[in-house]
């Protein structure tokens, strides 16, 4: 062949060469996202369920399992224990509202029930000492509670454990 045969086949080459790199980069490409769409499928679902629980504000809801024992399946499970310690504390603070709120009651009826004996029939050294001793009690009761708000927000639970018997 002449030198122009030579020419056009190495032209000719170069470009199918060069079409078949764009082809192959593309492909490539578009495989790498299909991939990477479908790897991190689990974590939007994992995102969305935090979502719906972020919006909900329930922790009783629990994150979708991905049933993949990797490193997305542990942070799923690790979460859905957080939630489930977020559960049982707000159910613990619940349970100590309603006992404060019960303790608190008890002296105050005890207090409105001697003042209305004191207006109907006037002082009585007994009554008045009721009347101080349920103010006392009362007092005693908002002191504890502050106290415990104190501590709460001062320094995070910490998990050490306790000897009960040295207790």
């Amino acid at each position: 062949g002449t030198t122009a045969e030579i020419e056009e086949t190495l032209d000719t080459t170069r470009r199918f060469v060069l079409l078949a790199s764009v082809a192959a980069a593309l492909l490539a490409a578009g495989l790498a996202t299909l991939l990477a769409r479908r790897a991190l499928r689990p974590l939007r679902r994992l995102s969305s369920g935090a979502r719906g629980i972020e919006r909900t504000g329930d922790p009783s809801q629990r994150l979708p399992d991905p049933h993949a024992r990797d490193e997305v399946g542990t942070l799923a499970e690790t979460l859905n224990a957080m939630l489930a310690s977020l559960e049982r504390a707000r159910e613990a603070e619940q349970r100590f509202v309603a006992d404060a709120s019960h303790e608190l009651r008890t002296p105050l009826t005890a207090l409105r029930e001697n003042l209305a004996y004191v207006t109907r029939h006037g002082a009585d050294p007994d009554v008045l000492e009721d009347i101080a001793a349920d103010a006392t009690r009362l007092g005693d009761l908002l002191d504890d509670l502050l106290a415990l708000a104190r501590e709460d927000a001062a320094a995070p639970a910490s998990a050490e454990p306790v000897d009960l018997a040295e207790l």
